[in-house]
């Protein structure tokens, strides 16, 4: 992902994750995932890493069919780690409609800017048999200081991906971060491009 974030600042994302899909009984399934996030801006270069836990229950209601998860991370990157805690729901409905929401809660890290709490919306739908999904995601983190300044950061991002090519899809959209540390608050577009999913 790049997106720059000031007139020639620029932001890369790249992530790599892995997930075990155990089978527990019927539409009952438990996960266990590892992943990998590297943040490269222009005067820094920043690793993240996590490990998590889900248990997951399908279920129907109606002509809809569901999924819902409960999830346990342990996040970890170079200053801190945190436990994150998250609920959610995966829907497929009868109009063809894909909609996921997730809400994610995170423990406060002393001395720290970490995550507060996320919530997200995401929807699919097929258009010429290839799906077009739009996502809305909003982040806030407290817990920083900054030059003896308590640091809150409020970031905000949506974005609409379509494959282009079989499974490889390309994603742009806009992010906006809002930090009480004016220094620390940016803008800009996002563009992306996704890789297939491979599975084992």
């Amino acid at each position: 992902t790049v997106a720059p974030s000031h007139d020639l600042l620029k932001v890369r994302n790249e992530s790599i994750t892995a997930c075990s899909k155990n089978y527990i009984e019927e539409w009952i399934f438990f996960d266990a995932c590892a992943s990998w996030a590297q943040t490269k801006r222009e005067f820094s270069d920043t690793i993240n890493k996590s490990i998590s836990t889900a248990l997951t229950s399908l279920f129907m209601s109606g002509r809809s069919f569901h999924e819902s998860s409960l999830i346990a991370k342990r996040f970890i990157s170079d200053e801190y780690q945190q436990m994150q805690g998250s609920v959610a729901l995966n829907s497929l409905l009868p109009n063809s409609f894909k909609t996921s929401i997730f809400v994610t809660k995170g423990e406060p890290v002393k001395d720290n800017l970490s995550l507060n709490y996320s919530i997200g919306l995401t929807i699919n739908r097929l258009i010429k048999n290839r799906p077009l999904r739009v996502s809305l995601n909003q982040s806030f983190y407290d817990g920083g200081r900054f030059l003896g300044v308590a640091r809150e950061d409020t970031s905000k991002q949506i974005s609409v991906s379509y494959p282009i090519y079989k499974r490889f899809s390309v994603s742009i959209g806009y992010a906006t971060n809002d930090s009480t540390i004016n220094s620390f608050s940016h803008s800009g577009p996002l563009v992306s491009v996704s890789l297939p999913v491979l599975n084992f």
